[in-house]
């Protein structure tokens, strides 16, 4: 998986007073407000590093792995978005704002792993934050990708492009999304979480995805994201039962299903005895990623309540047990 702090603002000088009465104390200035240009975009989108436990399909198990990501705040009182597979699984978040170097913790809310979306809570409160795009979203329209693309790298970064394709397919190995902005403008990984922005710094989408071999790149749509998000502030997950997986078949399609790399604890999953670098192989009795995506298995989760029971078959990955 791809996987700042604000200062509070000076005291304002104490009031002078007469003798006879006692003048009220002025509250101290914050840095909270709606970003109104591009410009003031970068006040409010954040770094994400993580660091957990988890076992790689291609790299097996890897501890105390660092990660990054990016993502935005959408409200003063420090609620901001992410991907799921930027945060889930993470034994810790820290986040940063631009320019500053002390991180602030924060705590996750909740996550859809169908939609690749999370939202977490940022300790404190009057944040700069980013206001959602009013219009429509139509192909040719201008738009800007920001974020703090590459592991390690610190700065803020923006590039521009327009939306090619205003309903792409979303499927992918790691996500089922119905529908997601194609962009030419360049996401890297690190982007993932990050805003799309119009050239007044509203958000038009969540970036998630970047092919580089063509140059394609890949947003939530914010028509997709808002309904999921509002459920997500509330402290619910929505389609998940707690993994940070993706789609795996094998060359010879023996091997099919969603490779567990690391499990939320207390989750449905974790409550299950799934284990990271498991392979869910069935959901319901049906057999999963046949076609090397989430489809199928978001499907199911779509179509039932989240008390419901489902079975569930997994292959033990390190023993060949099922």
């Amino acid at each position: 998986p791809e996987p700042t702090a604000v200062p509070e603002a000076e005291p304002t000088a104490a009031p002078q007073t007469e003798p006879e009465e006692h003048a009220e104390p002025q509250q101290p200035e914050t840095r909270g407000g709606a970003a109104g240009s591009l410009e003031e975009v970068e006040s409010a989108t954040i770094r994400i590093i993580t660091q957990g436990s988890f076992v790689d399909p291609e790299f097996g198990t890897m501890m105390n792995a660092p990660g990054q990501g990016s993502g935005f705040i959408i409200d003063p009182s420090g609620i901001a978005i992410t991907n799921n597979h930027v945060v889930t699984g993470a034994a810790f978040l820290e986040v940063f704002l631009e320019g500053e170097d002390e991180p602030l913790n924060a705590r996750l809310l909740g996550v859809s792993e169908c939609s690749d979306l999370a939202v977490i809570d940022i300790e404190g409160e009057g944040y700069p934050y980013l206001e959602w795009y009013q219009g429509d979203l139509d192909v040719g329209q201008e738009i800007y990708v920001a974020g703090f693309p590459l592991f390690g790298n610190e700065e803020y970064t923006l590039t521009r492009g327009i939306i090619s394709k205003a309903q792409a397919d979303g499927e992918s190995n790691w996500a089922s999304v119905d529908h997601v902005l194609e962009v030419d403008a360049t996401i890297n990984g690190g982007n993932s979480g990050g805003p799309l922005v119009t050239g007044d710094g509203q958000v038009v989408g969540i970036n998630y995805a970047g092919r580089e071999d063509t140059r394609q790149g890949f947003s939530i749509s914010r028509d997709e994201a808002l309904d999921v998000i509002e459920i997500l502030q509330q402290g619910q997950d929505h389609n998940s039962i707690g993994i940070n997986g993706q789609a795996v078949l094998s060359e010879d399609g023996s091997i099919a299903g969603i490779w567990v790399a690391s499990v939320a604890s207390g989750s449905p999953a974790d409550n299950a005895g799934i284990q990271s670098g498991d392979i869910i192989t069935q959901l319901e009795g049906l057999v999963l990623a046949t076609d090397g995506t989430m489809s199928d298995y978001c499907d199911i989760l779509r179509g039932h309540d989240a008390e419901d029971v489902l079975s569930i078959e997994v292959l033990r990955f390190d023993t060949q047990e099922i």
